[in-house]
């Protein structure tokens, strides 16, 4: 009993020296950072993410290729992160975006094209039998491309307001 109850108390406190295992860093109210090792670092030394970094992880992300689906339904308008000029096609355009995964929603974006202007909405929506569906509860990042009437040329790439 007695080796058995001194074997409790060791992985105890081995348990407790430990730290999490989840590499988790605490914030304090004073603007500091300690990490599971004790280190401690101002807020203002920590590394940071402009938006100019962020836009170019967009750029480089892995997008996932999509299409129309007509079995959609209920479209509401959605958020555009960025469009892009097609590299293979001076009349298409590439829509980025995240939804939930496929077949259970779906997206279709439009055109609306001037002399000066191309602007593009995107509205998602859920497939019509959903219910009956598994879905996975996730989000993708996905691109549809959006043929022009014309190439886009000159004319500046717009999108709706969501």
């Amino acid at each position: 009993m007695k080796k058995l109850l001194t074997a409790c108390i060791g992985l105890t406190l081995f348990a407790s020296s430990c730290g999490s295992a989840t590499g988790d860093a605490s914030t304090s109210s004073e603007g500091t950072t300690r990490n599971e090792t004790g280190t401690t670092a101002k807020d203002d030394d920590l590394p940071t993410t402009s938006s100019e970094d962020t836009t170019q992880k967009e750029s480089n992300k892995k997008w996932q290729r999509t299409q129309t689906n007509a079995e959609i339904q209920n479209y509401k308008p959605a958020e555009i992160i960025e469009v892009v000029d097609d590299p293979e096609d001076p009349q298409t355009v590439l829509v980025h975006f995240e939804m939930g995964a496929e077949p259970c929603s779906g997206a279709k974006a439009t055109a609306i094209e001037t002399d000066d202007a191309v602007t593009i909405a995107l509205e998602v929506g859920l497939h019509k039998n959903v219910a009956a569906m598994t879905c996975v509860n996730t989000t993708i990042s996905y691109e549809l491309a959006v043929s022009l009437e014309k190439p886009l040329g000159e004319r500046d790439l717009q999108t709706a307001k969501s």
